[in-house]
């Protein structure tokens, strides 16, 4: 754990990571990380489609 909270930056509660490359850090209050966070999911969420070749039948 101690690697991973080096490796992302860590240095304050609550942080979230999102998709291994995004951090959230709640400077905004709740409800504006949780907006951040909703719109950074789908942000990466939407990479991966575009990583991942679509399978044809």
């Amino acid at each position: 754990m101690q690697k991973l909270t080096e490796q992302y930056g860590i240095d304050s509660t609550p942080t979230v990571i999102v998709g291994g490359k995004y951090r959230v850090i709640f400077n905004n209050g709740f409800d504006g990380g949780v907006h951040t966070i909703k719109e950074l999911v789908a942000k990466v969420r939407e990479e991966r489609k575009r990583q991942t070749p679509a399978v044809q039948k």
